[in-house]
């Protein structure tokens, strides 16, 4: 062969193998980028409903704790409860006190007002409804069957009854008895088991969850709650029909269901085959078939389109309740590229999605977060706040993790830390410094044995989350930082709206600052403080 065609040939070999490599890394990297943007969004949906459930679900436990160490013998005692619930948390769609024998009392918000159950002297003895306007005025007796209640109370004890980890348990979706809202409803059992004297329980209407999930949602996205059993929410769900007012306002409530003057279609749970959108129906089976992965993306085919899901646990271990997000690979490009596929720009077009995630992801953590961006990025600055030596809206710590009077790790150490940080939140906010000893010295974090400053950070956020809880992350910002070149950590606290628990175990304890260090409240100061009269902070 001629030598110039010899080298014309090299040429295009090698232009050719160049392609392809370009092309495989193309691909590879792409569906990474796919992977990583779908995950990032379904944790944000996920995050989205922690924001409408986290308040009431705040005070559950320590609201169950309360009913069952309550010494009153007032029967309206239970339903003045849950309609100051209901009066409190609007997001809530019920509140119900229960007991071994079913449900001693239960308010239902409806369209004109509110439901009331309430049962008449002890276990066994009858109850009947009554209908509240929307001042809570009673306006008569309200007909609503008993089998209605009875299922309510079997979907408390189900849910009791086959509840795995943390507290509240959740219960799969169900009607509210009298209006028939389709719900979901986190229950605490005040004691060891469900015989205990009292449990109370939360519901969250479907609707009201499908609105807080579609809010900020990416165009062309499909909105995923399901079961471990296969059962997905539909918004639209034929054959469900949804009370409408009549003229005058109000619901009639007749053999025990609401009868719809005009009846709209309403969200509701059904077998994932069943759904009225394909996508969002071969989502959840494809989400069953690769094993209900909770922390990886999962792609899937539908209607000759490639497609991109997560899906996220709403409650931690043993949850019932799934919430996630599909997106088409189309619409997952459309976000992270613009220009078309041109392999001329396809390094470039990649740096820039990595960037643009990265810096979406951040811009998106620290919008809902109450406080100002990453703080103190010299060590001058770190210096100049160490020097002020600690406070009430300051406090040092040697380690994270690791006991130095009994060398080596202890669970009790990382306590003291999240006692410090719920303690700032229930008071006036402040800084916490770990790798610093309590003359201001930097000790570093090197004891601890962290790998590098991404494990430091996955360490401390996993056990917040375990002992304090993920909506509580809004109320703070952290970072590792550099000081006398050794590694520390720091964590500034912002003051909650709400109360914030430490759950160190069995107990759950509430703590504020006072001075220069942490005071556990007891129950009496505790309620003193929430309600306004009086106390300690």
């Amino acid at each position: 062969m001629h030598p110039s065609r010899s080298i014309l040939v090299s040429i295009i070999v090698l232009i050719a193998l160049a392609a392809g490599i370009v092309t495989f890394e193309y691909g590879r990297i792409s569906r990474s980028l796919y992977g990583q943007a779908v995950l990032t969004e379904g944790r944000a949906a996920r995050d989205r409903l922690h924001m409408l459930i986290s308040p009431p679900l705040s005070s559950l436990n320590l609201t169950a704790r309360l009913l069952s160490q309550s010494a009153s013998q007032d029967e309206a005692a239970p339903g003045l409860l849950v309609l100051s619930v209901l009066a409190e948390e609007k997001s809530l769609s019920a509140a119900t006190v229960s007991d071994a024998s079913g449900v001693v009392a239960m308010g239902c918000r409806a369209p004109d007002g509110f439901l009331l159950f309430s049962r008449a002297g002890q276990a066994g003895a009858a109850g009947k409804w009554t209908r509240l306007d929307a001042n809570m005025a009673p306006l008569g007796d309200a007909q609503v069957p008993v089998d209605a209640l009875q299922a309510m109370g079997r979907v408390l004890t189900d849910a009791a009854a086959n509840h795995a980890g943390d507290w509240p348990a959740w219960t799969n979706a169900h009607p509210v008895p009298g209006v028939e809202t389709v719900s979901i409803t986190a229950l605490v059992v005040s004691g060891t088991d469900w015989g205990s004297p009292k449990t109370l329980a939360f519901s969250f209407g479907l609707e009201d969850i499908w609105r807080a999930l579609t809010q900020d949602s990416p165009e062309g996205s499909r909105i995923l709650i399901c079961t471990p059993d296969g059962h997905v929410l539909d918004p639209a769900a034929p054959g469900k029909p949804q009370p409408a007012p009549s003229a005058s306002g109000a619901v009639a409530v007749a053999n025990g269901a609401a009868s719809a003057v005009a009846a709209k279609p309403a969200p509701a749970i059904v077998p994932y085959s069943m759904d009225s959108d394909p996508a969002r129906s071969e989502a959840v089976r494809a989400w069953l078939a690769a094993g209900k992965p909770a922390s990886d993306a999962f792609p899937f085919q539908t209607a000759g389109q490639s497609w991109w899901a997560s899906v996220q646990p709403l409650a931690g271990e043993g949850s019932r309740t799934f919430v996630g997000l599909a997106l088409s690979r189309e619409a997952l490009f459309g976000q992270l590229f613009t220009g078309g596929r041109n392999l001329l720009l396809a390094g470039a077009g990649l740096a820039v999605a990595v960037g643009l995630l990265s810096w979406l992801a951040v811009r998106s953590r620290m919008r809902r977060r109450s406080g100002p961006t990453p703080f103190f990025e010299t060590e001058q600055e770190i210096r100049e706040l160490i020097d002020r030596g600690e406070s009430e809206r300051l406090e040092f710590k040697s380690t994270l993790r690791f006991n130095l009077a009994a060398g080596k790790p202890g669970k009790e150490i990382e306590l003291a830390v999240l006692k410090t940080l719920t303690a700032f939140m229930n008071t006036d906010g402040g800084v916490l410094v770990v790798g610093v000893d309590d003359e201001g010295r930097a000790l570093g974090l090197d004891t601890d044995g962290f790998e590098n400053d991404d494990h430091v950070l996955r360490h401390f956020t996993s056990i917040f989350a375990q002992h304090v809880g993920v909506e509580h992350l809004s109320s703070m910002v952290f970072a590792v930082r550099a000081l006398d070149e050794r590694k520390i950590l720091l964590a500034e606290c912002f003051r909650s709206s709400e109360p914030v628990i430490l759950k160190g175990g069995k107990d759950e304890e509430f703590y504020v600052r006072a001075g220069p260090s942490s005071r556990r409240l007891s129950l009496s100061e505790f309620m003193r403080r929430v309600t306004g009269k009086g106390g300690t902070g």
